[in-house]
């Protein structure tokens, strides 16, 4: 069959089993997935492509899978920063989301999202939000992979009465998008705090009869921990253990206050988690033990967590943060070296979604979700250490095109799928309404 496109010439980090690095190789693509792979002395020319891409000093390497974020806040970046998390939470975030969050400002604001996604390398994310079939949507049009989660709270949300309403429309959209090349569904209950235990058992109830994971907040802060077990006696995670959730289904964003047994339920329970590291600084909430992870065995990926929390959604961020922040705190430069990094924002990312059996590597019968990145660059010149190069020294501003399923979304930095002009032009004019709003909403600081 002849491929659509053949990248030729390109340094190709495979993110196989054996973490393959191939100097000067060739991918080509059929329709959606990777039909052949290998160094350039081996290219045989049975069928000439339609597109072929000379990549001399270009990386190419697995799309950035972006596990935790909530795409639309990019209409609430810089909204309200410098605050403690349950502050930021109670007392701006949700009275704002009350105002301004409907389905076209989520539509909008996941668009934007995915803008930004995509020049920072990014090919699949993770979504925990309100009105998710436009979350999905955007996605769907835009070529980006998403797994979209629908926030359930255990109080009115913008888009629904009642958490018993939002089960009932997750279990629609996972019909909806059975199938569906790009769009895969997920339960998204907010927090153990946001919800009562009888959700939470629906949830797994309704996780386990249909296949659907289920995305959370977990752990995030000494707060959640105390007042669990005030009201439980119990930790964060042997509370959560009571409902049924901890299992492989389960991904877990944040996990900060975790001790050793904790560790070590999750690792028998097989659950996959999600490392913030620039949210968890900035919102003080503190650090993860990813050397305990590392030592139990457990999936861990990168998340960016949402734009009013981080306040950006670029992993290469995310993977120099995880790498350097780890040293520092352990006080072992050895720790978390720059290869586990982009393993976590990689193929770990993918075995957090489920999804390391289409994506997360470069080999043939995936899915094409690749990125190209020049290395052509003064701060990447002299070349001796890729993985070093990636973590320590590249920008996301480095990545100058994107496949996503075989898709040509991004080339030569220029976004293709969508008018990012347009969607800029309308979040601008959409500010002084939210800032009107959040206004009438929400405590104003005071000098």
């Amino acid at each position: 069959m002849r491929p659509d496109y053949r990248l030729e010439h390109a340094l190709i980090l495979t993110m196989n089993a054996d973490r393959e690095i191939i100097p000067d190789g060739y991918v080509e693509i059929t329709g959606d997935f990777i039909s052949a792979i290998g160094p350039m002395s081996e290219l045989k020319h049975y069928a000439e492509p339609v597109s072929v891409l000379n990549l001399h000093n270009r990386l190419v390497m697995p799309g950035l899978v972006n596990c935790h974020t909530h795409a639309a806040m990019t209409l609430l970046r810089g909204m309200a920063d410098d605050l403690p998390l349950d502050v930021w939470l109670r007392d701006y975030i949700w009275p704002a989301e009350a105002k301004f969050v409907t389905a076209p400002n989520v539509f909008l604001g996941t668009q934007l999202a995915i803008a930004e996604m995509f020049r920072s390398g990014i090919t699949m994310f993770a979504d925990m939000y309100f009105f998710e079939d436009e979350v999905a949507r955007a996605c769907a049009d835009a070529g980006m992979r998403v797994l979209a989660g629908e926030a359930v709270v255990d109080f009115p949300s913008p888009s629904h009465a009642t958490p018993e309403e939002t089960i009932s429309h997750i279990l629609q959209l996972a019909e909806k998008y059975k199938g569906h090349p790009l769009v895969n569904i997920a339960f998204a209950p907010h927090s153990i705090y946001a919800c009562r235990k009888e959700i939470l058992e629906r949830i797994e109830k309704e996780s386990r009869n249909n296949g659907i994971p289920v995305h959370i907040h977990l752990a995030e802060t000494k707060g959640e921990v105390e007042n669990c077990l005030t009201n439980s006696s119990l930790r964060t995670v042997p509370y959560l253990e009571t409902t049924g959730l901890l299992n492989n289904r389960l991904i877990a964003a944040h996990m900060v206050h975790i001790d050793e047994a904790e560790a070590g339920i999750i690792s028998d329970n097989n659950v996959k988690i999600v490392h913030n590291p620039s949210s968890n600084m900035k919102l003080s909430s503190g650090w993860a033990p990813m050397e305990l992870y590392n030592r139990y065995g457990i999936t861990a990926g990168l998340g960016t967590d949402g734009t009013a929390a981080n306040n950006n959604l670029d992993l290469f961020n995310e993977m120099r943060m995880t790498a350097l922040t780890n040293k520092l705190v352990t006080g072992d430069p050895a720790a978390m070296p720059a290869q586990r990094a982009v393993e976590m924002a990689t193929i770990g990312g993918a075995k957090v979604l489920g999804m390391d059996d289409r994506i997360g590597s470069i080999e043939p019968g995936k899915a094409a979700d690749l990125l190209i990145a020049r290395l052509d660059q003064p701060h990447l010149t002299p070349l001796y250490n890729i993985w070093s190069h990636i973590v320590y020294a590249m920008h996301s501003s480095d990545v100058e095109s994107l496949f996503v399923n075989g898709r040509l979304v991004m080339h030569n930095h220029e976004i293709l799928t969508i008018d990012v002009a347009s969607v800029m032009r309308e979040a601008a004019g959409l500010h002084k309404k939210i800032e009107s709003a959040i206004k009438e909403a929400i405590p104003q600081p005071t000098v």
